[in-house]
């Protein structure tokens, strides 16, 4: 499991630095893994969409699980 809570920051990180910590941690996880994150300051939807350019897969709650999945946190701290 990798945790990116309060990591993702579009206007400290570059789209190209994003895309480059995105793929590190897709290659350090191990088939089934699980990265988790809660977005802080950046919209979910961009989010979203950099996570699965990424080749990462929304949970959907299928009790089948993809290759590397990811989650969101919203509201962690209230």
């Amino acid at each position: 499991m990798v945790l990116l809570y309060d990591i993702l920051h579009s206007y400290y990180f570059s789209v190209d630095e994003r895309r480059k910590l995105l793929r590190e941690v897709y290659r350090v996880l191990k088939p089934n893994a699980l990265l988790s994150i809660y977005p802080e300051h950046m919209e979910l939807e961009e989010v979203k969409r950099e996570i699965e350019e990424a080749n990462f897969w929304i949970s959907s709650g299928s009790t089948e699980a993809p290759e590397r999945d990811f989650e969101y946190l919203e509201g962690v701290n209230g």
